[in-house]
This record gives C-alpha cells, structure tokens and sequence, in this order.
C-alpha cells in the first residue's frame, strides 16, 4: 500500500486535467494506491478544496511540510472525513496547527528531513560519520503513530544532472545506543568528471567491516549491473 500525491508541486503534473489522471489512476488501483495531498505555504486554498471534493473515501493521507498563508481558510479542511492520517513536519507547521490537527482523530506520522545535504559531494569529506535521527526511538512518546523522513536524499528537488567530480555512497547504520547515523563514502578521485564507475568502485571499498553486511548488498548489485547494463565499466569496481 502507498499513497500517490494528487497535486505534486514539482514535475510536469500541473492543472485539473492532469490531477484527473492521477484520479483514474487511484481509482483502477484502489486496492494498493491511495490518494495524498500537499498542503503548505504555497499551497492554493481553492485547488485544494477542489482536490477534496473529489475524494470520498476515508483514505487521504495529508502530507503537512508547511504553514499555509491564510491557515485560518484551510483549518475547516482539515476535518474531513476523508482523511486517515497525515505526516506532519512540526519544525515547520507551527504549534497552532499541530493542536489542531492532533484533536482532529486521525493518526499522525512525523516527517522530518535529516539529511545534511551538501552542495557537492566531496564536501562530504567534512563530515563523514553524522547523527541522522533518533526519531524511531521517541515518535511514540511524542503523540505520533509513525514516523518518516527523506531517506538518504532530503526534501531538496532538482530535475537537473551531470558528472560527478565526486563519487559518494550514503549509508545508515545504528550505533550502540540505537540512534541512527549516516556514513559517507567519498572517492579519492575528485578532481573532474571522468570514469564515474571507477569513482563508485573507489566510494565502495572505503566502508569499515561493521558495515560489510551492508555493503554485500551494494556489491552484488554493483557487479549484477556492470554486467548487465554497462559492460564499458566492467572491471572498475
């Protein structure tokens, strides 16, 4: 079961018809898609309510990750019987509207960006074991049902690439005290954005052997993949 976001706010999704087809396409897999809603501070009061007036099942999961502009407007919404839960990024809500919402009866689920992004990967250098979160340790005293985060990728959105100078592998891990942590994997190769496998083989074979359990995994994907799909990088891992 997943949720499906019915107004995305990035991509090429954009207008009523186009939301329509996400409709369709909830309603033809209503067994393992439900539907999610965005709602922030650039989220438009009237296509939200248009959004809701096409749901009518006690399905919708909101996905809170900001304090609307005029709250006061949206607050009658958030009542719905349509709703069964919502992720909530409280940092950035406001306690008004966190109240609000807990006394509304629907499960809440934190949502929390613990991903220190930099602006490039070999800036990782500068921190290259870091405390990524303890929420799963604490979410339950805090009122909430679950809890979730960006993975290993954050909240940020680009739709644009290149070559990395930089190859870096990000990997969680717990420690002794059950907190989460997040390794990075730097290449010794930085310095232009040639022989990328070669980069991803020097970034794979830094990890300690606490970590080898792990990294088997990425190995065995790693060899499964030059192989397969990219024969011109077969012997850099």
């Amino acid at each position: 079961m997943f949720g499906l976001v019915v107004n995305p706010e990035v991509g090429n999704i954009k207008g009523e018809a186009e939301i329509e087809k996400l409709f369709k396409l909830i309603e033809k897999n209503a067994d393992v898609v439900k539907p999610a809603v965005i709602i922030n501070n650039k989220s438009s009061l009237e296509t939200i309510k248009w959004v809701f007036s096409k749901l009518n099942t006690k399905t919708t999961t909101l996905i809170l990750t900001g304090l609307p502009n005029n709250v006061e407007d949206f607050s009658g919404l958030l009542n719905q019987q349509i709703i069964n839960k919502a992720l909530v990024d409280e940092k950035n809500i406001g306690k008004r509207l966190l109240r609000q919402i807990r006394s509304n009866g629907y499960d809440l689920i934190l949502l929390a960006d613990h991903f220190n992004m930099q602006k490039r990967n070999v800036d990782y250098t500068n921190a290259e074991d870091e405390f990524f979160g303890d929420d799963h340790l604490f979410y339950d005293e805090e009122g909430y049902a679950g809890f979730s985060d960006y993975l290993t990728i954050g909240k940020e959105y680009s739709d644009t690439g290149f070559l990395p100078y930089a190859v870096t592998i990000h990997l969680t891990y717990f420690n002794d005290k059950e907190d989460l942590r997040i390794r990075h994997f730097v290449s010794d190769d930085v310095e232009d954005p040639s022989d990328v496998a070669g980069k991803f083989g020097q970034a794979l074979s830094k990890p300690p052997d606490q970590l080898a359990g792990v990294i088997t995994v990425v190995q065995t994907m790693l060899l499964w993949s030059t192989s397969a799909h990219y024969p011109s990088c077969s012997g850099q891992s």
